[in-house]
């Protein structure tokens, strides 16, 4: 049997032998509140052992205290702790959110794992049950990269390179690494013809957002292709696009790294290019043979 006492706004519980104390910061203080006459000794537990189910989650590296998420023993305040507490207050399951926090939390970048919040605001790209986020890729009808047409991007093939040869500096917003976006910046950067791919990151390999395409586009070290994209959208012609942001074949020189190429000079902003209006386009890194 259980028995409780309510002293102002702190519930004190006892269960099973154990005290429990309700504060108002506590994720399921309204509903233990409501239910405390009605609810049974194995319902009452489960919402006041919610916190306890973080810890449990995640091998006791996450912890709830006073309505902040601990990870490792530091607060964790970001959009992202946040959105969890969210879930749990509405009863939504969390643990996938969970799972993502620590995944981020073992990116090796401070600078990264701040900059991934700008991308992730976007709607459509949801949460993996393993705590990756899903995103978009255009390469070519063959399924190479746009760069070189070296990368193999067939639905079940995991693109890898040195984490140190993706540019980190979000200033360079056209620059060494592979890129991924949400299908905004697909309907940009794809041309009619393109393939679209639904695509699998786990945070940890997250680099830098670059700032144009309002922080619509990443780059990232490592990456899952899932499948080709099956919802409709529409790409751009090529005569659209300006031919300074493409080399000979019309492909953009911003995609995917190749040590045959180095960064040589920054052309122009692209004041002639029709999505610049759009996008804030601030020009683009043009590459030379080495």
């Amino acid at each position: 049997m259980s028995s409780f006492i309510v002293s102002g706004n702190i519930i004190t519980i006892v269960l099973n032998g154990k005290a429990y104390v309700i504060e108002p910061s506590h994720l399921k203080y309204e509903e233990i509140k409501a239910c405390l006459n009605t609810a049974s000794d194995d319902e009452l537990e489960e919402l006041a052992n919610v916190q306890r189910a973080v810890s449990d989650f995640v091998d006791g590296k996450a912890e709830v205290r006073d309505g902040t998420i601990y990870f490792n023993g530091e607060p964790v305040h970001s959009l992202l702790a946040v959105r969890i507490l969210d879930l749990m207050r509405e009863g939504f399951p969390f643990e996938p959110m969970l799972r993502f926090l620590e995944n981020l939390m073992q990116n090796p970048s401070a600078q990264s794992i701040d900059e991934l919040y700008d991308f992730l605001s976007h709607r459509g790209l949801p949460i993996t049950e393993d705590g990756h986020f899903l995103g978009y890729k255009v390469v070519r009808p063959d399924y190479t990269d746009k760069h070189s047409g070296t990368v193999d991007n067939h639905p079940g093939q995991i693109p890898e390179m040195l984490r140190n040869k993706v540019d980190d500096r979000r200033e360079n917003t056209c620059s060494h690494g592979y890129h991924i976006g949400n299908l905004e910046y697909i309907k940009c950067f794809g041309c009619e013809g393109d393939k679209v791919l639904l695509v699998k990151v786990n945070p940890r390999d997250a680099v830098s957002v670059p700032k144009d395409y309002n922080a619509t586009k990443l780059r990232v070290c490592r990456y899952e292709v899932l499948s080709d994209y099956q919802g409709d959208i529409e790409l751009q012609k090529k005569t659209e696009l300006s031919e300074s942001c493409y080399n000979d074949e019309g492909e953009e020189w911003e995609d995917d790294y190749d040590d045959d190429y180095e960064e040589n000079e920054t052309c122009d902003p692209c004041a002639d290019c029709a999505r610049a209006e759009d996008v804030g386009c601030s020009g683009c890194v043009v590459y030379e043979e080495a």
